[in-house]
């Protein structure tokens, strides 16, 4: 049986595809966890400076396994209500870690999002989308409430009345209102998807990756901190990106009009 997720590294950069297809790459447990390990280590990596999240076959992710639900619905009430409190819980260090990577994180999209692919969608930093994307929201619609951090994401990139809005109704998105929304970064017919998002990684893995994860930290810690706070961070930072071999290549380059080579360190 093929994995059901598969990976590579190659020219710095780390694809990470939901492997699936049958089932429209839905997530299982076993999955959730493969996938906290994997993150774990690519972050690490100094030879991976992007990572990417695509699904196999005609969708991306439609979210958890539904089918695997009815083997607990026997169950008594209070057993049901641990089990699915310990699955969220379980799950919560991958989504708590998709929102701290420092690497740069793009999601490649088409065909069918829900659920926990709705989730990987929003926290990447680029998510380019073919216009054959659909992005649904269908908790509700098997009586369970939002998880995998869509109830996080969804409010700061959208607002809070709009997220009620998609979530309580059911909603059912094409491409073009997701970018409205800015749920995705673009969109692009289905058979340029690949090229563009090439081309994009390309320009990713050849940039300053250190200085790229301290801005990607600063962003995401200013949503709750005061202008002074902030300001102490960028300090820091800014101090250690100074340090680092990318920061006299990109001023050396810039000094001598070229473009900078940048090594990622």
């Amino acid at each position: 049986m093929l994995a059901d997720i598969l990976t590579t590294v190659q020219d710095g950069v780390a694809t990470i595809t939901f492997n699936r297809p049958h089932a429209r790459n839905a997530i299982s447990s076993t999955m959730i966890q493969e996938l906290t390990a994997l993150l774990r280590v690519l972050d690490r990596r100094d030879d991976v400076r992007c990572i990417v999240f695509r699904g196999s076959g005609e969708h991306f992710c439609a979210g958890g396994d539904v089918q695997s639900f009815g083997d607990t619905l026997a169950l008594p009430p209070l057993e049901r209500k641990h089990l699915y409190e310990q699955r969220v819980i379980a799950s919560a260090e991958l989504f708590e870690l998709l929102e701290k990577l420092g690497k740069p994180l793009v999601a490649l999209v088409r065909g069918a999002v829900a659920g926990a692919g709705l989730s990987f969608v929003l926290a990447a930093d680029f998510a380019l989308a073919a216009d054959t994307a659909f992005f649904v929201f269908a908790h509700g619609k098997i009586g369970i409430a939002l998880d995998s951090g869509l109830s996080y994401y969804l409010p700061r990139i959208i607002g809070l009345r709009k997220a009620r809005e998609l979530t309580l109704a059911g909603a059912r998105l094409d491409a073009q209102e997701a970018l409205r929304l800015n749920i995705v970064s673009r969109v692009l017919p289905d058979a340029e998807l690949e090229s563009e998002g090439e081309k994009l990684i390309a320009k990713l893995v050849c940039s300053a990756t250190k200085a790229i994860g301290e801005s990607k930290a600063l962003l995401r810690q200013s949503l709750t901190n005061t202008m002074s706070a902030e300001v102490d961070l960028e300090a820091a930072a800014v101090g250690r990106c100074a340090a680092t071999d990318d920061f006299k290549e990109g001023v050396a380059a810039f000094l001598e009009s070229r473009a900078p080579q940048f090594l990622g360190r």
